[in-house]
């Protein structure tokens, strides 16, 4: 690999020779002189308003003004109306559902009271047995079972259980099997039924106590069932008397069918939803920003959730204790009263469309194609406008007349200014090019000079590079000294030593352009390789051959790997000094193309691989 380069002999140019042989961009140009500006020269410019504004101004007060007023107030009034009616009817549905939940609620607490008091059920509680007596304990459940039993007509309901002091389970309900009791759930239960103060514990709708029932969410009240102690004569709790009713049931009831845009919600002393319009939400917390505006026993309110402001309607249910929620967006009341805003708009368009038109043509024909005329004298005064601007010419009147004159006094100047353009490029590019050729020649004589051995080794090197040197030119030139096919430039050089046989090389890679600073050098290192080919290695004999390829490498820094191989040759040995070829190809890639090279003289053929990168090789 290369690790250092010779310096550069003192007569060499500071510029790269190869760098000075890349055309000159023509866009590149001096900056134009701009005139000294002062505030004097240009003072604040403030609005004057002109025949056109004040039509229009005029017009607007006349017409548009007072319409949009009336529209407006017309908007408000619809509005405020259909949100007094909105509110009646939410209060009247509201309360309609909180009767109704006082009914479910009031037959279940009735339910409750009834079980409680029955006579039989405490005495059963109250009265002990022995662990071991079988027969008096399933005589007490099936007794009490029966007693149970009979009150399973209640519509919805989905089972009542009791449990005693000592974990004795009583059970009717939709399943037998209540092998699967969620304990923490019955001892919250058992402990919040004792702590009510309410005759009735509504816990709301949880997870039901028995884990085998088909009804995994409920809604529960329970009781807990006291008796007096006679040895202490106070009340002791003997039971828990926990009811547990049908969600769905519940969902059925209270569902308002097709009330459109009213949403009704029932929440419970937890915040859950005990019933919501979304079946999927019940059982769930329901939304903070509603639960914040539910304060005391009921109210109306406008607050937002779910994205959006609503009108909320609640009342609290007595029994329960739970708020039955109704709400219904302010958009459904707002789109009921859009037809006035959306007339009042279509008017008012109507209007502005009207006074546009109006003020349109009266600008059109009088007061633009002045301004247009004014505002371009004033721009070329101050240097700023450009010269393939030209302004509209329509009719014949004294107008349109000044107007082509402005044109043609524009054409003229931009005729003599692209004359003056094309005259300085032709006179740049022309020195630009000729001190880059020379600079190149000399140092081609200077370095080939310094590694011949003779006057005459020194004429044959110099006229080979100097051709390689023309031929590469002249693809460029071809090109218009734009970015050339990689594949060209490596067939330019090889082609003088192929004669009649045009198996004794092999080009293969991918699609490259290179620009005309990498076609330059990579050209001449090109040719390097084939005249120390043609000299000593695989183009020296009738059997050799040499293979040229490249390929994008697939990396981070984007670079082309090419390799010059050389086959079925004489032995290769390695020079005993570097001579102005290998020089060339390691240090022009490497300080002229940012790349790495490594040549290798095997016996077997001279290997070369060049890695440079795509961004300093290639333009596009």
């Amino acid at each position: 690999m290369v690790n250092a380069c010779p310096r550069k002999p003192s007569w060499r140019p500071a510029r790269s020779p190869l760098e000075l042989s890349m055309p000159i961009d023509p866009k590149r140009k001096q900056p134009r002189p701009q005139p000294c500006r002062t505030d004097a020269m240009h003072p604040m410019r403030t609005f004057k308003p002109n025949l056109s504004h004040r039509f229009v101004a005029y017009l607007m007060v006349l017409s548009i003004l007072p319409l949009l007023g009336l529209g407006f107030a017309s908007f408000e009034i619809a509005r405020s109306a259909l949100q007094t009616d909105a509110g009646r009817y939410l209060t009247q549905l509201v309360r309609e559902r909180q009767h109704l939940l006082d009914l479910q609620t009031e037959q279940i607490e009735s339910l409750i009271a009834n079980i409680s008091s029955v006579e039989a059920i405490i005495s059963a509680l109250t009265t002990p047995y022995a662990a071991a007596d079988n027969y008096t304990r399933l005589a007490t459940q099936a007794r009490i079972g029966y007693i149970l039993n009979g009150y399973q007509n209640t519509s919805g309901l989905v089972s009542i259980d009791i449990f005693s002091a000592d974990d004795t389970h009583y059970h009717v309900g939709d399943t037998l099997d209540v092998g699967n009791l969620r304990n923490p759930i019955l001892t919250e239960l058992r402990e919040a039924a004792a702590r009510s103060e309410r005759p009735v514990h509504w816990a709301g709708i949880i997870d039901n106590v028995n884990g085998n029932s088909h009804k995994k969410k409920v809604i529960s009240a329970a009781k807990a069932i006291t008796a007096i102690d006679k040895a202490t004569l106070q009340q002791v709790h003997i039971a828990v008397l926990i009811v547990n009713y049908d969600a769905d049931h519940l969902y059925d009831q209270f569902n308002p069918g097709s009330d459109a845009g009213i949403r009704l919600s029932i929440v419970d002393g937890m915040g859950r939803l005990v019933y919501d319009a979304d079946r999927s939400r019940i059982g769930t917390a329901a939304d903070n920003a509603l639960v914040d505006l539910l304060e005391g026993d009921g109210g109306q309110t406008i607050g937002n959730f779910n994205g959006a402001p609503h009108l909320v309607r609640f009342m609290r249910s007595q029994p329960s204790g739970w708020l039955v929620v109704g709400a219904v967006p302010l958009a459904v009341m707002k789109a009921q009263a859009a037809g006035i805003g959306k007339a009042t708009a279509l008017v008012g368009l109507a209007c502005l469309v009207v006074v546009g038109l109006a003020a349109l043509s009266y600008s059109r024909g009088v007061v633009d194609p002045i301004r247009r005329v004014t505002g371009q004298f004033q721009r070329l005064r101050e240097g700023r406008n450009s010269l393939r601007t030209r302004l509209p010419a329509h009719g014949d009147d004294e107008i349109a007349e000044l107007t082509r004159g402005l044109n043609a006094f524009l054409d003229g100047l931009e005729e003599r200014e692209r004359a003056e353009k094309r005259q300085k490029l032709l006179i740049d590019e022309l020195n630009h090019r000729v001190k880059n050729t020379l600079a190149i020649v000399q140092a081609m004589a200077m370095q080939t000079f310094q590694y011949s051995n003779s006057l005459d080794d020194f004429q044959k090197g110099f006229i080979e590079r100097l051709m390689a040197l023309s031929k590469t030119h002249n693809l460029l030139t071809r090109n218009v000294w734009q970015d050339v096919n990689l594949h060209d430039v490596v067939l330019l050089e090889l082609a003088p030593h192929g004669g009649a046989r045009k198996d004794r090389f092999s080009v293969d890679g991918d699609d490259v352009s290179v620009s005309p600073k990498a076609a330059v050098t990579l050209g001449l290192a090109f040719h390097e390789l084939a005249t120390n080919a043609a000299k000593y290695g695989a183009l020296s004999v009738p059997s050799g051959k040499v293979a040229v390829t490249w390929e994008r490498k697939k990396s981070a820094d984007r670079r082309l790997c090419l390799e010059w191989r050389e086959m079925e040759g004489p032995p290769v040995e390695t020079p005993r000094r570097q001579g102005f070829g290998s020089l060339l190809i390691e240090c022009g890639l490497a300080r002229e193309l940012d790349g790495t090279v490594h040549l290798d003289f095997r016996r077997q053929g001279v290997r070369c691989v060049m890695e440079l990168p795509l961004d300093r090789i290639s333009t596009s």
